[in-house]
């Protein structure tokens, strides 16, 4: 069975190169994509918090992880694991294999 895997692609691929024929490069062409600047925001309510915030535990607040406006049309964003804490002794997963996690 590993190798019907293997003859299947190859097959596909022959069978692509037999319809296409020889592919000749003839142009080339460069083009520059933006540097991504990624940007983190906490939000308490509809309110972007710009700096420290004391808030009373239970309070909901929104974590915000995004692309400058120039580079996200390029580049695409994967979130695996996010830890937040407000000391050492108190942390929380919150995203743990791109899954949000619920408290």
């Amino acid at each position: 069975m590993g190798n019907s895997k293997k003859s299947a692609s190859k097959n596909v691929a022959e069978g692509a190169a037999a319809k296409f024929g020889d592919l000749q490069i003839r142009d080339s062409l460069t083009g520059m994509a933006p540097e991504p600047l990624l940007n983190v925001g906490v939000r308490q309510g509809a309110n972007l918090v710009t700096g420290e915030l004391n808030v009373n535990p239970g309070t909901p607040l929104q974590m915000e992880i995004y692309l400058d406006k120039s580079s996200a049309p390029v580049y695409g964003l994967l979130v695996s694991y996010m830890k937040v804490s407000d000391t050492r002794a108190q942390e929380e997963t919150i995203i743990f294999n791109g899954s949000v996690q619920h408290y």
